[in-house]
């Protein structure tokens, strides 16, 4: 079974807030899309970390963060 880290800092931390703003969705809740994100990434990305031949909509599904956010 993989595991991922998670630091007590990602409560707080300047990226973590930024998402939630840019979501609409508390800090809590973007941790959780997240956490969502990363455990899809353990079963769906090379272990080079590539994401060639995934979608923008497959990334945003994985997060649940439906309809994704503009990229800036």
């Amino acid at each position: 079974m993989a595991w991922i880290e998670s630091h007590q800092s990602l409560l707080r931390h300047r990226k973590t807030l930024r998402l939630a703003a840019l979501l609409g969705i508390s800090r809590h809740e973007a941790i959780g899309h997240l956490h969502a994100l990363w455990w899809w990434a353990l079963d769906n990305v090379g272990s080079d970390g590539s994401l060639a031949g995934v979608s923008d909509a497959e990334i945003a599904e994985a997060a649940r963060s439906v309809p994704s956010p503009p990229i800036k």
